[in-house]
């Protein structure tokens, strides 16, 4: 049975820095405190600890010092280092000889030192799970040589089940580590793909203020706008992927008109795509085709390969992005976003679906990429039971498939919020 509450040390010889690491978490996690290494191993001895804290530069002991003797004493304790110093080597050796879940920086901020005890406590308890299998399989290892002489059949049998159920055990690890990797990855994307937009923020503020003119800061304001819209975007991208990633209602699918949610996309970047040169080609979508999904879902899907499409196109070579719409064997809808982009190559393709992943390609015009797009586009078609493809050559381009079940139970037509569908779309593929 798990802990009501983990227990956390935290050593650094500035007082103000424990007591505000205290007040911050005590709601959450057990705190001890101590103010050097010596005064930390005392804790460790009086309390059962599960997670340690320390300081590198300390006066008697310094941080891999203590996290050495910790590591002799206390295997199984977590261990986490803060430095303010710019030491590889110190790092390396924390890594190497102390086996630290991570080090952090100081001054720590406080969101990625809250995600960081919580990733670590999580894989403290994923640890400690692990070994109690282990010992389960070990002790029935043990009680099966007992048996061997008068059961061999028996124990043959119970062997093989074992090795499957090891198997599986290995699979399911594999998966845990994958998953953790995304999850440290999240501190990666916030840390790295954020700073971009807001050092860019804060020169165009420079801008402004240095300009009189209306015209200039105008621009200046809307440049200002755009930045902030991109670093939105990402967290609102983070976001929506942790919040698929921990659902688990059945989601509930509908009569969705494919053509309707093409056209509203394909009018919300049309401008875009004529700022670099390029027009969308729809084919075949002026005839209702209703699948079976989600109206939020799709729309995102279909947003997320439009504006890649747009993004990864060069510019000002007069390139088309194709969308098409049609049935597909009778009882599917198949949806296509084509480009004239850079293409994926092998390597690309094995993981272009997984989550923080950087491809090859980059966008043509400076736009923002943070390896999210694909990865839920992935889990949405998932969701409402269809598949997602992709067919692509190294600088032939690329085209996405999207395949849904039809809605073949009768069902009224969603509204279009427009008359004038057919017209739009007769003109757009003229």
């Amino acid at each position: 049975m798990q802990k009501e509450k983990y227990s956390i040390l935290y050593v650094d010889d500035e007082e103000a820095n424990l007591n505000v690491f205290k007040a911050a978490y005590k709601w959450d996690y057990k705190i001890y405190t101590a103010l050097s290494g010596t005064r930390g191993l005392a804790v460790l001895e009086e309390h059962p600890i599960d997670l340690v804290i320390t300081d590198q530069r300390m006066p008697d002991m310094d941080g891999v010092t203590l996290l050495k003797q910790i590591t002799a004493r206390y295997p199984d304790v977590v261990k986490i280092l803060l430095t303010g110093f710019s030491e590889p080597e110190v790092i390396i050796t924390a890594i190497n000889e102390c086996g630290i879940y991570r080090y952090i920086s100081k001054p720590w901020d406080d969101t990625e030192m809250r995600l960081s005890l919580q990733k670590a406590l999580e894989a403290y308890t994923l640890k400690q799970r692990n070994q109690q299998l282990i010992g389960a399989l070990q002790q029935a290892k043990a009680e099966l040589e007992q048996r061997v002489e008068e059961r061999t059949v028996e124990v043959r049998r119970q062997n093989e089940e074992i090795a499957q159920q090891k198997e599986e055990l290995t699979l399911h690890y594999e998966l845990l580590v994958e998953a953790m990797r995304e999850k440290n990855g999240i501190i990666g994307i916030v840390a790295h793909d954020l700073q971009a937009p807001l050092r860019r923020i804060s020169g165009l503020i420079e801008l402004i203020k240095m300009v009189s003119e209306q015209a200039e800061q105008a621009e200046y304001y809307n440049l200002l706008q755009k930045e902030i819209s991109q670093g939105v975007r990402l967290v609102q991208n983070i976001l929506f992927a942790e919040k698929l990633e921990e659902q688990t209602d059945e989601l509930v699918l509908e009569a969705i008109d494919l053509g309707q949610v093409i056209w509203t996309i394909v009018q919300k970047y049309e401008g875009m795509a004529a700022q670099k040169g390029l027009t969308i080609q729809l084919e075949n979508v002026t005839a209702p085709i209703f699948a079976s999904a989600s109206a939020d879902y799709f729309t995102r899907v279909l947003d997320n390969l439009v504006s890649n499409a747009v993004k990864f196109s060069p510019s000002n070579r007069g390139g088309h992005i194709f969308v098409r719409l049609a049935k597909h064997n009778g009882q599917q809808a198949r949806i296509q976003v084509q480009d004239q982009g850079p293409g994926f190559s092998d390597d690309d393709k094995k993981k272009i679906f997984k989550r923080f992943q950087k491809l090859s390609a980059q966008p043509t015009g400076g736009e923002p990429s943070t390896g999210l797009g694909l990865s839920i586009v992935k889990t949405l078609v998932d969701k409402m039971n269809g598949e997602l493809m992709v067919e692509s050559t190294v600088n032939a381009g690329a085209t996405f498939t999207v395949i849904l079940p039809l809605h073949l139970a009768k069902s009224p037509p969603l509204k279009v919020e427009s008359d004038n569908r057919g017209d739009f779309l007769n003109n757009k593929q003229e």
